[in-house]
């Protein structure tokens, strides 16, 4: 048979089982969160400097266009 202590220490230990479960609740969803914070940025950056690269691809096929080769004698 249990004793009042030992009833009194599975009583605490279910009330900490349940506090360490809705944390870990918690942190699962903060975890997410996170990722999905991380997937925009990332998102953002190639998109970003897909920008940048094509601006600077035009800027390049521009300054193509303007260089003149000698083409002969006329």
């Amino acid at each position: 048979m249990t004793t009042s202590k030992e009833k009194q220490l599975i009583f605490e230990l279910k009330e900490k089982i349940k506090e360490l479960k809705e944390e870990i609740i918690k942190l699962e969803d903060d975890n997410q969160s996170l990722w999905d914070m991380l997937d925009e940025i990332a998102a953002s950056d190639i998109k970003n400097w897909a920008d940048v690269l094509q601006k600077e691809h035009d800027k390049m096929k521009i300054d193509k266009l303007m260089i003149t080769k000698k083409m002969g004698d006329a």
